[in-house]
């Protein structure tokens, strides 16, 4: 069926099968527009997952302004076509092609984790400057938790690909999340993932978002106070060998 091709379609460029070589414009150059439905959209949005892949450190960055390593992992998913259709039917659409590249904006996704909320502005910082990509939404879940409780930050990116003779574009979606919201998220799917809940069930999960908040804040905290101490102290141990040698200078 046509949706068996576009499933497999994806399966298949996703893998880095398909558009070696590919061309990708810059930022600012002239596209013409979102890659609409077909296979040739399986095609390119693989080819927009393969492009966040390869070139992941370059994307997203790797360090702070400290020249700090940040990133824990970074992971990334073409949606299952169980998944995309659920999806499509929750949103009121009829299930084909064209609904899927025009109504969703996760079918491409990738997720960075990192130790800390102060770690988060530096990685959206690289996205937003990266010249390959557009940001074209956001979504701040880490002030706005959703109602169950799910913190993170999602950026809607459009990745310029090469296709059918022009620079189109495919959506995807990037999360961002610290160790501690990718822990919560990642116990909640598997109590709460195909299984009935109960409403003291639900309150206490969104108890555990909340003491899973705290705890964030306050390592975070403790990392500031670390690295300001220590960064106190080596200004501290510059200035001594500084007047040191000026010392040392004065009396020869």
């Amino acid at each position: 069926s046509g949706m068996e091709a576009w499933i497999h379609d994806i399966a298949d460029a996703g893998s880095g099968e398909y558009w070696e070589g590919t061309k990708r414009r810059p930022k600012g150059g002239t596209g013409k527009g979102i890659v609409s439905f077909g296979a040739g959209w399986a095609f390119a949005a693989g080819d927009c997952g393969k492009t966040l892949r390869t070139e992941p450190r370059e994307i997203f960055g790797n360090s702070n302004r400290d020249g700090e390593d940040i990133i824990d992992n970074i992971k990334f998913r073409l949606k299952t076509k169980k998944s995309t259709v659920k999806k499509l039917l929750s949103k009121g659409f009829e299930v084909n092609e064209e609904n899927i590249a025009k109504e969703l904006s996760d079918v491409v996704g990738a997720r960075i984790v990192c130790s800390f909320i102060s770690d988060m502005p530096s990685i959206i910082d690289k996205i937003c400057n990266y010249p390959m990509l557009e940001v074209a939404g956001f979504k701040d879940y880490v002030n706005n938790p959703k109602p169950n409780g799910y913190s993170s930050y999602h950026l809607l990116v459009l990745v310029p690909i090469y296709y059918n003779g022009n620079y189109e574009y495919v959506k995807a979606e990037i999360q961002i999340r610290t160790k501690a919201m990718n822990v919560w998220s990642s116990l909640h799917h598997k109590i709460c993932y195909k299984k009935e809940t109960t409403p003291e069930v639900e309150e206490e999960l969104r108890a555990l978002a909340g003491l899973t908040n705290e705890i964030d804040q306050k390592y975070d905290e403790i990392y500031r106070n670390v690295k300001d101490n220590l960064g106190n102290d080596v200004k501290s141990k510059a200035v001594k060998k500084l007047v040191k040698t000026i010392n040392e200078k004065t009396l020869c």
